[in-house]
């Protein structure tokens, strides 16, 4: 009977330390998936900050980047006010992508107007949330 028990102690502890290491190694791949998405969110924020406008092959790009299957962009644009008393003008996503998509091809930001990227994603076990933005520093479609 004790090796009995003995033998059963042996399994349970080796099926925790067996739990352990599998979420472990979980946690670590989530956490390199999400520096990954991050680092690209960032780049294609910094690119359309810097650059001043948003194409359909700009987007498209991005999205070939991303990973994974369940992902959600979402993109807003914020019109600088000149003035405390100009009402404050918000672009949703599906303005900018008619943009895009549209017949010119290109969606175009002013110096000083804000966008903000944010991108969630499933990642095995857990949701990643990742926004990212800033104001437009540069006009160059002009």
């Amino acid at each position: 009977m004790e090796k009995f028990v003995a033998l059963i102690s042996d399994m349970l502890n080796k099926s925790i330390a067996i739990l352990i290491v599998t979420a472990v190694i979980v946690i670590i791949a989530n956490l390199s998936f999400a520096w990954v998405i991050s680092s690209k969110v960032m780049n294609f924020t910094e690119r359309i900050r810097y650059e001043g406008y948003l194409t359909d092959e700009m987007y498209t790009n991005f999205l070939d980047e991303m990973v994974f299957d369940e992902v959600m962009i979402h993109i807003t644009h914020t019109k600088e006010q000149k003035s405390l008393d100009e009402p404050l003008t918000i672009f949703s996503r599906k303005t900018i992508l008619d943009q895009v998509f549209g017949t010119n091809h290109i969606y175009k930001f002013e110096v000083g107007d804000e966008v903000v990227v944010s991108v969630s994603a499933r990642l095995f076990l857990m949701d990643v949330y990742i926004p990212q933005g800033g104001l437009i520093l540069n006009e160059k479609y002009h």
